[in-house]
């Protein structure tokens, strides 16, 4: 109880832009979060709007520092399996870790799995859904995280040069991006 209590208390949610993200500024949906049954049994968050980093503090920081981005089709994020879990792992490693909540693919009924399911079926929806815009806006969040960690290194006891990322299905697309793009 106690161990999980000093690392609840190390976590920190930052907004990654001040104000409305680039790209989006018009976006006024809400973002939500639910419990997604079996065979998850995890916390997913959908309609991110204001994408977000929330750091996790190690007791003893190593100097290294790890971005996850979870995965989720660009339309929902595993925030508990693909994010915090992981993180909590990584900190007991000493690792500082950055989960990050990137803008997604916009839902509007109360069940994003089945509407994602939906959309593979009909294509003109694909197409719709701009999935490329959804695709550089979750990239310059994620571009964002990598320069947030990097300039506040510091601050946070980390060697700006031993910032890494991982990431998870649609996360790990990001990822990929990332590395061919620069």
């Amino acid at each position: 109880m106690t161990l999980s209590a000093s690392i609840a208390a190390q976590q920190k949610v930052i907004p990654l832009y001040s104000g409305a993200a680039p790209g989006s500024e018009n976006w006024d949906w809400e973002e939500k979060e639910f419990l997604a049954g079996a065979p998850m049994n995890a916390k997913v968050a959908y309609n991110v709007v204001k994408p977000t980093l929330t750091v996790f503090i190690p007791d003893s920081p190593n100097g290294t520092a790890i971005i996850i981005c979870p995965g989720g089709a660009l339309r929902v994020l595993n925030i508990e399996h693909e994010g915090s879990k992981v993180a909590k792992e990584l900190n007991k490693r000493g690792i500082t870790v950055f989960m990050l909540k990137y803008r997604l693919v916009r839902t509007t009924t109360e069940d994003p799995f089945q509407e994602a399911l939906n959309s593979l079926k009909d294509t003109s929806k694909l197409k719709r859904d701009n999935n490329t815009l959804i695709s550089k806006l979750a990239n310059d969040d994620a571009m964002t995280a990598i320069t947030y960690a990097r300039k506040n290194a510091a601050e946070l006891k980390i060697d700006s040069s031993c910032v890494g990322m991982i990431g998870f299905s649609g996360g790990g697309s990001l990822v990929l991006n990332l590395l061919i793009n620069e």
